[in-house]
């Protein structure tokens, strides 16, 4: 773990502080900072500032500035977030071999990816994102696999810091249901119906409404709710009520007189972090409801952030004014060229080695990163950047192949952690 981070270190800190602020987002950021922190005036910036911003990366810069931390602080957050995604994926695979060398393997080909280091480098980055996206998935899958209920309490703060990062990670909450379904105790014929149910119900609602028009029909069923003035003080209610169910031995009596083991205990824990995303998302409720009155953005509500985000998508982003059809051939392209051919095709072998093990780790991660995948191709606009959140996934699934060839033919799997490295 250490020797990932040094080098992780070595290729994602010297980068990020040569920045200069060059990128018009960019500035919008630490503009954004300066005035909350109140170490600036709106009038004495220069560049863009804006509240729509993705809200978790500047407030977070906000607080540094708030402790005292000189402005240059702004250029290594990105490289730290970067840092933390790689050690995730070491900790991902070291976890599901039992073995560091493995996790070693895998980790070692994002630290040395181009594509990371540069995106990483930039203070608008989605690394924060993708960080907290691998973090929340290895939270929930360890916390099942294991039965650790501090990991399943963890799981639903991760996202809820994962979507506020990044409303783009609100794609995680299908992957989770899908991946739910499928490890349950359900007959497999039971779990493929749901299954398809699910993702057709998902794909009709998508055909007949846009995915903006979709959230705002969302937010406006949940405003009225969320903006009651009875809705924190239950919602406060419902997660101390689950908090002491969880830690009170109710939870073993189910599981005695049940007979099935750990089934609810699995539950309680797993409501529990269901109500902890709600709490931590609330303030980012309050604040999307503040900007939708104030009309500083398109959308309306407690998701009116996401639903501007992808309102600007569509009309203003780069690329907008081209067909469909050209705009998911371009990043069809650019998917191939910056994740690498290398790593595309043992992300593949590994994914079949996973299935083919029947591991059920290769489920939630084929999910992930096809989930992933197809949000980025179908619903953004032209910016390499947010091919970032797809990429965790896949370089666990080529670590694991790396790692079992390396297994089978030590000479092979040099060559190809040689060839993932460099190319």
């Amino acid at each position: 773990m250490i020797t990932v981070i040094l080098i992780s270190i070595i290729s994602f800190i010297p980068p990020g502080l040569a920045n200069e602020a060059l990128l018009w987002d960019d500035k919008a950021y630490i503009n954004n900072a300066l005035i909350a922190s109140g170490r600036a005036r709106s009038n004495e910036v220069w560049g863009p500032h804006a509240e729509e911003r993705q809200p978790l990366f500047w407030w977070l810069i906000t607080g540094l500035f708030m402790l005292g931390l000189p402005n240059w602080i702004v250029r290594v957050v990105s490289p730290i977030f970067g840092i933390i995604t790689v050690a995730t994926v070491y900790v991902f695979v070291s976890r599901i071999l039992e073995d560091p060398w493995s996790g070693f393997l895998s980790s070692l080909p994002m630290a040395f990816s181009s594509f990371f280091i540069s995106t990483t480098s930039d203070i608008l980055t989605d690394t924060m994102g993708a960080a907290l996206a691998a973090a929340y998935m290895l939270s929930l899958y360890m916390g099942l696999k294991r039965e650790n209920r501090y990991m399943l309490w963890a799981s639903g703060p991760l996202l809820a810091l994962a979507i506020i990062g990044r409303d783009q990670n609100l794609i995680l909450i299908p992957v989770t249901v899908v991946f739910l379904i499928w490890r349950s105790a359900l007959r497999l014929r039971s779990k493929i119906s749901l299954i398809a149910g699910f993702l057709l119900l998902f794909l009709a609602v998508l055909l007949m409404l846009p995915i903006e028009g979709l959230l705002q029909t969302a937010s406006n069923i949940l405003t009225p709710l969320v903006m009651n003035s009875l809705f924190l003080p239950l919602l406060l209610l419902v997660t101390g009520l689950n908090a002491i169910l969880v830690t009170y031995p109710y939870s073993r009596i189910m599981d005695d007189e049940s007979g099935s083991k750990g089934l609810s205990r699995v539950g309680f824990d797993l409501g529990l972090g269901a109500a902890l995303s709600i709490v931590f998302l609330y303030p980012y409720f309050m604040d999307n409801y503040r900007l939708g009155q104030e009309y500083q953005i398109a959308g309306r509500g407690i998701l009116s952030r996401p639903i501007s985000h992808f309102i600007m998508a569509k009309t203003i982003g780069i690329g907008a004014e081209l067909p469909r059809p050209e705009r998911w051939m371009w990043w069809l392209q650019h998917t191939i060229q910056l994740t690498t051919i290398p790593i595309l095709l043992l992300a593949f072998m590994g994914a079949l080695m996973m299935l083919r093990e029947r591991r059920r780790l290769g489920s939630l991660l084929i999910l992930w990163a096809g989930f992933s995948t197809a949000y980025v191709i179908f619903f953004t606009h032209l910016e390499a950047r947010f091919l970032i959140s797809a990429l965790p996934p896949l370089f666990i699934l080529a670590g694991y192949a790396i790692s079992k060839v390396t297994r089978w033919r030590p000479i092979i799997g040099v060559s190809l952690l040689t060839v993932t490295t460099i190319f």
